[in-house]
């Protein structure tokens, strides 16, 4: 749990300072969770945000609650705007 939130709280406050950390931050990621078989399920909502200030107000909200599915949540906001960027 205090991992979750110390991801959490480090990658919410990278995009703060640099929107443009997005796809590094996504682009390291990718390689650990194949690595780990981690399967991640991209939410259709989150693959609709209107604006990079939607996607930290999701972020931040999710980052409230420490608990460790809020890791998947998290991460399926990520990929998923990042996805939509790429389209």
């Amino acid at each position: 749990q205090h991992f979750v939130q110390l991801f959490m709280a480090q990658v919410l406050q990278q995009l703060r300072d640099d929107p443009f950390q997005l796809p590094r931050v996504v682009n390291e990621l990718v390689p650990l969770f194949e690595e780990q078989g981690i399967r991640l399920r991209i939410y259709d909502a989150y693959r609709q945000f209107r604006s990079f200030d939607q996607l930290l107000a999701t972020l931040g909200k999710i980052s409230e609650d420490h608990e460790i599915e809020n890791f998947e949540l998290f991460c399926s906001a990520l990929f998923g705007f990042y996805s939509q960027l790429q389209s």
